[in-house]
């Protein structure tokens, strides 16, 4: 907010929208009557520090400045995100027919697809793809971890007494240095790979038995449990889902680098697409939310800014009270003490007092009587300290009272007791946070001496 120097800032290409957003804002808020508590606050904040002139001034360079930053992340967000839909319209969506099985030990893969069943669209499917059937190489085993791993495979299983899906056996164990071998009691309903070759007639399901065989080298190992299949959804993708399954199942023991995907379904064809995920809307809501959280950030610089001006205040009150007392030592009146003191508010870079000093003498100059400019002087302040000073000062001139150089030096020998105890504070507020780190460093320390010495004592 603050200017360096008497130079403009060079207003960018998104200036003039920006001013042109704030003076539209502004029209819908005189309409309404009402407005941000937040922006009011601001606007008081400035015209507090710099007058009602000069605040509603900085106030509507502040505001069109935030504006041309909200524009700027608005219009990168938003043309990131229309580049990123205009991409995926040019491309549009590539045709599937076949899918490439990862290499050998890299192990199975899962895409999204989407596919169209004749005029229906499915949406989104999973679809497995198995990697490269390994080349032939047999090692030694234990079959009791076989075994263990296929109890664990069981209990991680779904319901065994209600399986409406084609299940996905496995015929490896031990990292492969075990296969399972399987049997079906009941062929026609699933086959020795897991898969459902019909739906059961009965609602309530069908009973089989599915026996392994676990072979390694020449020991084996026969394992049998039972379970119930009962009928599956009937919607399309449900369909598609477990004929893609079983196709995936059956590309597993065929050798190549690709698996073709079901190409018709009920006689109906089927067109497989990629399916893309809307990252362009993300890019958006994340736009529009880094806009509003900046906004509020601007917002909260204008109070930081007045809560910063009144600790200067305070800090330069005794230092301003013994130079009025001093001033007013000579004999000089109120009015000269402030025309002096407000040649120093009239230099770059003065203290917020004497810039204070220098708006009270010019209301003065303007035919604002004293005491007015004082009580004014001391709501702009909004410090006790202040507001005591000037009525001690429209005491003396409204009854002329000679006792104005004995208020201003008890006034001061007050004022430096008050500096000293918020200096004292401070220090123990310094050291109150720099205990932890003390603390640290007492346990870096405490490593450096111990450690050594444990050393040494281990080594005797």
């Amino acid at each position: 907010m603050r200017r360096k120097g008497n130079g403009k800032q060079k207003n960018g290409p998104l200036h003039r929208p920006a001013a042109w957003l704030w003076a539209l804002q502004e029209r819908y808020r005189g309409q309404r009557s009402d407005g941000n508590a937040v922006g009011q606050k601001g606007l008081e904040t400035l015209c507090r520090i710099w007058g009602p002139a000069a605040g509603r001034e900085r106030y509507r360079e502040f505001q069109i400045r935030k504006r041309e930053k909200l524009l700027a992340v608005f219009l990168v967000g938003m043309g990131l995100a229309a580049a990123l839909g205009i991409r995926g319209l040019r491309e549009g969506k590539e045709a599937v027919e076949a899918l490439t099985r990862p290499e050998s030990g890299l192990g199975d893969a899962s895409l999204v697809l989407e596919a169209r069943v004749g005029d229906e669209d499915t949406g989104p499917l999973v679809v497995t793809v198995p990697e490269q059937r390994l080349s032939k190489s047999q090692c030694e085993e234990v079959l009791l971890r076989a075994q263990r791993e296929l109890e664990e495979w069981m209990a991680s299983q779904p319901d065994w007494d209600a399986v409406s899906e084609d299940l996905s056996l496995p015929v490896s164990f031990c990292g492969g240095l075990a296969e399972g071998v399987w049997q079906s009691s009941s062929y026609d309903l699933m086959d020795a790979s897991g898969r459902i070759r019909k739906d059961p007639v009965e609602e309530d399901g069908e009973l089989l038995v599915l026996t392994v065989r676990l072979v390694c080298g020449e020991a084996q190992r026969e394992l049998a449990f039972p379970l119930r299949i009962v009928p599956e959804g009937q919607t399309a993708a449900d369909r598609l889902q477990r004929q893609t399954k079983r196709q995936m199942l059956a590309v597993r023991e065929e050798e190549g680098t690709s698996a073709r995907l079901p190409e018709e379904l009920d006689g109906q064809t089927v067109t497989w697409t990629d399916s893309r995920k809307p990252y362009g809307l993300w890019i958006a809501l994340l736009t529009v939310a880094g806009c509003v959280l900046l906004n509020f950030a601007g917002e909260r610089d204008l109070e930081k800014e007045g809560l910063q001006r009144q600790d200067l205040l305070l800090a330069a009150y005794p230092s301003f009270l013994a130079r009025l007392t001093l001033l007013a030592q000579t004999g000089m009146p109120v009015r000269q003490i402030f025309a002096r003191l407000a040649q120093e508010g009239a230099k770059a870079g003065a203290s917020p007092v004497y810039e204070e000093v220098l708006r009270t003498f010019r209301e003065m100059e303007s035919g604002t009587t004293q005491l007015e400019a004082f009580v004014n002087f001391g709501k702009r302040t909004r410090l006790a300290q202040y507001k005591k000073c000037m009525s001690l000062l429209a005491q003396n001139v409204r009854k002329g009272t000679g006792e104005l150089l004995t208020a201003l030096g008890q006034e001061a020998e007050n004022a430096f007791e008050e500096r000293k105890a918020a200096a004292r504070r401070k220090g123990e507020e310094a050291q109150t946070k720099l205990l932890l780190p003390m603390l640290m460093m007492l346990g870096v320390v405490m490593i450096l001496i111990l450690v050594p010495a444990c050393f040494s004592f281990g080594g005797m």
